[in-house]
């Protein structure tokens, strides 16, 4: 009786067990994580070899890969959709074997060895006006060897083929079929191989990121990124004190003041570059060195930094054209530490004592330089040299820049590889300006020999120094702010940079 009483007993715990859920077995998925990241201007085209600015860069690095990459917080270059590639013993041919099953995003296909053909055949292609064009003029031929491996082979030795073009915005991959269906749409949602996809955009306002579950270095861990353009700083800094915003790129003092005071997260990397006014040296007035000495002489950087630019920024290593940290870089330069009355016994030796003599000088520049324009302004000043800050942006300023349109012109350009920052000293930035350096310039550019290339490297640097075409203001400091939870942040050494894959977010 008791068996049967007991199998009664199971059969009903059996039953319950069916129809009832065990407490504890059942575990719900996590939430997606998101992240909200914000910038003071809109994304303008994520098309690769179409870009110029941030934060449309920092978005087609998120959604595109090349042959290879910048490794993670360094100018090095590493491999990507290549898995290894091969140099012959004379610098001229450059054999790639890419990642066999890489796919673009939403169905697209295998990524191929014809994809990287028309790729780069559409960045020589003059119609499409890219400013990457005369960087991919140096591939005489490209030969595809079968569906995973090309050879690229160069007009001439360029020692830094690889970080200035192939890991550069003109050498990510894309897809011809997605550019013909998508037509106009391509260049604000564009179809990649990278860690995330757009998933939908408010023109000038807002784009949608959505992380690619094939990507071949595993699925990034935040499922959806959105970008918002917030056009004043101090409101995303606030909007992030609110948890509206996780991650913002921060550009000026004042709101690099506010984060501080809030306590909120960030980082300050000293850049690959430095800020300074380019002389035009075919100006009346500064084609006398002693002038431009002078004007060098005249700044107090520390001065600036602290009062003005409130220490986004630094002086250590200004005095070269190529910073510490990169290939080649020397301090054996000549320096223009702060000297006022040196500045104005030059200015007498040159003929202008207390400026006179001089015409009204005129810095050209984007319009969140002109406090660094007003500051030069000031200290010229002092010395009778007066100067008038030219504000412009977009295609005025370009149009004047290549003009030679100016007698300063305010930039702070930073790059991965030495001889893209030599070209603000190039007479390929502005014709006739700069021929001086040119012969050297395409030397080192054609060295294969690193000591040789260093050598002449350090020779350019001694001699932009002496001749003082660039005045030195400061080394600046790229700032991100992030909330609490925000991981995986890079060292910005060469731009605003942030690579999603290597980035978590927790409440």
């Amino acid at each position: 009786m008791k068996r049967y009483r007991l199998l009664s007993v199971l059969i009903v715990v059996l039953a319950l067990s069916m129809v009832l859920p065990v407490a504890g077995c059942k575990k719900e998925p996590p939430p997606p994580k998101e992240i909200t990241i914000s910038y003071y201007v809109p994304v303008v085209s994520l098309d690769p070899p179409l870009c110029s600015r941030a934060p449309d860069y920092e978005w087609i690095m998120n959604v595109f890969n090349g042959l290879v990459r910048y490794k993670p917080g360094s100018t090095e270059v590493e491999a990507d959709l290549a898995e290894r590639w091969e140099v012959s013993p004379d610098g001229l041919e450059y054999t790639f074997y890419l990642r066999e099953g890489v796919q673009f995003h939403r169905g697209y296909g295998e990524v191929t060895a014809k994809d990287v053909k028309y790729t780069f055949e559409r960045v020589q292609d003059p119609e499409l006006g890219s400013a990457y064009r005369s960087d991919f003029e140096y591939i005489k031929s490209m030969d595809i060897i079968n569906d995973y491996t090309i050879k690229l082979t160069l007009k001439s030795v360029y020692s830094d083929f690889l970080p200035a073009v192939l890991a550069f915005r003109g050498g990510y991959i894309v897809c011809e079929q997605a550019i013909k269906d998508l037509g106009d749409e391509w260049a604000l949602k564009p179809i990649g191989t990278g860690a995330y996809m757009v998933e939908s955009y408010v023109p000038n306002e807002e784009h949608v990121f959505v992380a690619n579950p094939d990507y071949f270095r595993g699925k990034p861990k935040i499922d959806k990124a959105i970008f918002k353009c917030i056009p004043d700083e101090n409101v995303q800094v606030m909007a992030m004190v609110n948890g509206e915003v996780d991650y913002a790129m921060i550009r000026e003092p004042e709101p690099f003041n506010l984060l501080k005071e809030q306590g909120l997260n960030y980082t300050a990397t000293p850049v690959f570059g430095r800020f300074a006014a380019t002389v035009n040296i075919l100006r009346p007035g500064v084609d006398d060195k002693r002038v431009r000495q002078a004007l060098a002489y005249a700044l107090d950087r520390q001065e600036f930094l602290d009062k003005i630019w409130s220490g986004m920024g630094e002086i250590e290593g200004i005095w070269s054209v190529i910073p510490p940290g990169m290939l080649g870089h020397t301090d054996d330069v000549q320096k223009y530490e702060y000297d006022e009355q040196k500045a104005k016994d030059l200015l007498a030796e040159a003929g202008h004592p207390n400026g006179q003599g001089l015409p009204t000088f005129y810095s050209l520049g984007r319009p969140a330089y002109t406090p660094i324009a007003e500051t030069l302004q000031g200290y010229w000043s002092r010395i009778g040299v007066n100067l008038q800050a030219d504000p412009q942006d977009g295609a005025a300023l370009t149009a004047k820049w290549k003009a030679g349109d100016f007698d300063f012109y305010m930039s702070g350009p930073t790059r991965a590889a030495v001889d893209q920052l030599l070209l603000s000293i190039s007479s390929k930035q502005i014709p006739g300006c700069y021929t001086a350096y040119d012969a050297l310039i395409e030397a080192q550019r054609a060295e294969p020999d690193q000591a040789k290339r260093i050598e002449i490297l350090e020779e350019i640097q001694r001699q932009v120094a002496e001749d003082c075409v660039h005045i030195p203001i400061y080394r600046a400091h790229y700032v991100t702010a992030f909330r609490d939870g925000v991981t995986g942040d890079i060292p910005n050494t060469f731009f605003w940079l942030f690579m999603l894959e290597m980035m978590d977010i927790t409440e």
